[in-house]
């Protein structure tokens, strides 16, 4: 649903003078050097029009000689012919009450509708009003108003005489009338003894209303009101939930204004102002690591300037491909913390395919990419973030993700029926049977699994599955020392390490099935407590081989340290105060291309 939201100023209402240069005097017209005819003229008058706009004098420049004498008098006139005429009072400098002159109108039309329709313009709105109707089917039109006492304190309210209660009135009349399609005039009230140049309390009614509001795209006119009411009215309008905003300018003729034709609109849209604070929204975000988040803010801006452009916005195009190129980083962002990487691959494709890219972009990460170094990476941001029981999780993922890799970079999967067992761990008797390797895990193994004998020497069952990360701990133990004995001190160092993490591995399992809750202040203390003893075995056997909570990240640290060096790779971002890997890459880069679009 679209909607208008406007203030209402004196300036919104111009009236037909029937012949308003007859009311001068002989010697002013004499003065003035008019002809007969031109004081038999008829001109509409703004009632209430005194502030200089910056087209102001450009305007009055195309006036003719009579124009500007009707506009330069337009208040003595006004006072001379239409308060007469009315019964409303003026004083020696021909000023009035706006407020009594609005009522007086307003009874006089409902009584000769006929009569004063045609009289009746309501100056800079009826553009605005015109357009909102005409081009964007707006029904419901929200109006700030004012309605003020008329003594505070015992004193005169000065502001109670510019009040645009009754212009109000008058112009729903009039917008019923003059309008075929069904419009909606309502009024939004501000506070009786709110003055109308309280800029704070001004904001806050203006934000009780956005905030209630339920459309989802405005279009709004500043012009009417206060300065103080106009800034409210911006301010709160762009700090709003609604995405789609249009503004609508009337471009001041006064020449039309004379004539009683509807100001012609500008649309424009504070487009810039909003995607900056939708910029700074995305790398606040980024700054959470909310990758998601930040993709869903964006996604959101396109679509408000998808609306733009087809509202005739100019410039938004430009930072289409800007966004593009930004969202699809930040896709790429989500696919790695979900570990797709079949869709990191497709997308990293699309964003290379993007015209203008920079030489530097994130769209060969994917090139490089290491789960463990991913896995150990999420667990460095799910610390930051207080997520413990997803770093918890992710630890564990991480131990057995390191021995999975080191099997396979140790070209060892050929000991294993991948074929029939795709994602487990069934080790092939016949392969390993009477091997260097075969004796070494049979020895290694045995100490904690008895039964591994009985299968080694007799077959049955045939495949001896690697259930858990201490057999797949022992395994690799098992390839070092046979294949690989010059890397026997980085193996040692590595099970160091992720015996250090095995109570941590065990305890998490423990906090998941007793559904019971968990933060960083709580691991330290729940470690202490399993130090003086506990009713599970497997918590008594590895709490005292255990690191300290605050050292988890630390030791997950050394085992991709120590891994890395058996296989042979570069072991970077492993620095706890370091970059966070990919993550940091995508989040900086994505910040860069949006500051540059900014």
């Amino acid at each position: 649903m679209t909607i208008l939201v406007a203030n209402l100023g004196t300036s919104d209402l111009a009236v037909q003078l029937k012949a308003p240069l007859r009311s001068l005097d002989a010697e002013s017209k004499q003065t003035l050097n008019l002809t007969e005819a031109e004081c038999n003229q008829d001109y509409y008058l703004p009632i209430g029009f005194d502030r200089q706009e910056r087209n102001t004098e450009q305007s009055q420049a195309k006036l003719t000689d009579v124009e500007k004498i009707v506009w330069g008098n337009r208040q003595s006139l006004l006072a001379l012919s239409l308060c007469a005429e009315l019964g409303v009072s003026y004083d020696a400098k021909y000023r009035f009450s706006f407020r009594e002159l609005c009522l007086k109108l307003c009874q006089q039309y409902q009584k000769n509708p006929d009569q004063w329709h045609s009289r009746l313009r309501p100056g800079r709105i009826w553009g605005v009003i015109k357009t909102a109707v005409e081009d964007f089917q707006v029904e419901q039109i929200y109006i700030f108003i004012t309605n003020q006492p008329k003594f505070i304190n015992g004193q005169r309210n000065f502001n109670y005489d510019t009040d645009s209660v009754h212009l109000f009135r008058l112009l729903r009349r009039w917008v019923k009338r003059e309008f075929s399609e069904p419009v909606q005039f309502i009024p939004v009230k501000i506070p009786r003894f709110l003055p109308p140049v309280d800029q704070d309390g001004l904001l806050e009614k203006y934000y009780q209303f956005f905030n209630a509001c339920a459309a989802d795209q405005i279009l709004v006119s500043i012009k009417g009101g206060t300065p103080q009411m106009q800034t409210a009215l911006r301010v709160q309008a762009l700090a709003s939930r609604i995405p789609r905003q249009i503004y609508l300018e009337p471009q001041l003729s006064i020449a039309d204004v004379l004539a009683g034709k509807p100001s012609a609109c500008d649309r424009t849209s504070y487009w810039r102002t909003q995607r900056i604070q939708k910029y700074q929204t995305v790398q606040q975000l980024l700054n959470r690591w909310d990758f998601e988040g930040a993709r869903v803010i964006l996604e959101q801006w396109q679509t408000t300037l998808d609306y733009l452009h087809a509202s005739e916005i100019a410039g938004v195009e430009v930072s289409r491909d800007t966004l593009a190129l930004a969202m699809r980083a930040l896709s790429i962002a989500v696919s790695y913390l979900n570990f797709d990487i079949d869709d990191v691959r497709q997308q990293s494709k699309e964003g290379l395919k993007l015209a203008g890219l920079p030489e530097v972009h994130p769209f060969t990460l994917v090139e490089s990419y290491h789960p463990g170094l991913n896995l150990y990476t999420q667990c460095r941001l799910f610390w930051q973030l207080q997520r413990i029981a997803d770093f918890l999780g992710g630890m564990s993922a991480f131990y057995e993700e390191v021995l999975h890799d080191l099997i396979e970079k140790l070209g060892r999967l050929v000991y294993f029926d991948k074929n029939k067992n795709p994602d487990d761990w069934f080790l092939r008797r016949d392969a390993i049977h009477g091997t260097d390797l075969g004796e070494n895990f049979l020895k290694i193994e045995t100490r904690i699994n008895g039964n591994v004998k009985g299968w080694y020497e007799n077959g049955k069952p045939r495949d001896y599955k690697l259930g858990g990360r201490l057999s797949k701990r022992n395994f690799v133990k098992a390839l070092v020392v046979t294949s690989h004995p010059e890397k026997r001190k980085f193996c040692d160092q590595l099970l160091s390490a992720l015996k250090s993490l095995d109570y941590w591995a065990e305890k998490r399992n423990q906090l998941i099935h007793s559904a019971a809750g968990i933060s960083k202040q709580r691991l330290a203390v729940v470690r202490e407590t399993d130090l003086e003893g506990t009713d599970s075995s497997k918590i008594n056997k590895t709490v005292k081989s255990s690191c300290p909570s605050n050292q988890i990240l630390m030791q997950m640290s050394e085992v991709l340290k120590f891994s890395l060096k058996i296989t042979g790779t570069d072991a970077n971002y492993l620095d706890l105060e370091g970059p966070y890997y990919l993550y940091s890459d995508l989040a900086n880069w994505t910040i860069q291309l949006l500051d540059q679009d900014s």
